[in-house]
């Protein structure tokens, strides 16, 4: 787990989960939003979410994201995915977490599998 404060008004934190690949349940995921409940708690405003190592959303990262949305919501947060693979950005612009989240499209990566 990774956090960097960032500078201005609202400071802003980068928050690295999970510490490992994600294809399945790891602590890392389990605690995201706890991590971001302690970061509102300290003033942050904004928590950046990077997933440039995550290759797959798994069910228990998006459980862990929208624990964390909740907690930004309850503080007057915001919760922005930073670096998602394609495949992952396009899941949640399809879905309805694209409703939910934003998605800092100028770090979308090629997904790792997908053949040139």
């Amino acid at each position: 787990m990774t956090q960097m404060a960032g500078t201005g008004p609202q400071r802003t934190y980068v928050v690295v989960t999970p510490d490992q690949p994600s294809t399945g349940p790891g602590p890392a995921a389990g605690d995201l939003a706890g991590r971001v409940r302690r970061l509102f708690a300290e003033g942050v405003r904004t928590v950046l979410v990077d997933l440039s190592d995550v290759q797959r959303l798994s069910s228990d990262i998006v459980a862990a994201l929208l624990q964390a949305r909740r907690e930004a919501r309850s503080h007057g947060g915001r919760v922005v995915l930073h670096a998602p693979n394609r495949r992952s950005a396009s899941l949640v612009s399809r879905s309805e977490l694209g409703g939910l989240f934003e998605v800092d499209v100028a770090a979308v990566r090629p997904s790792p599998w997908r053949h040139a």
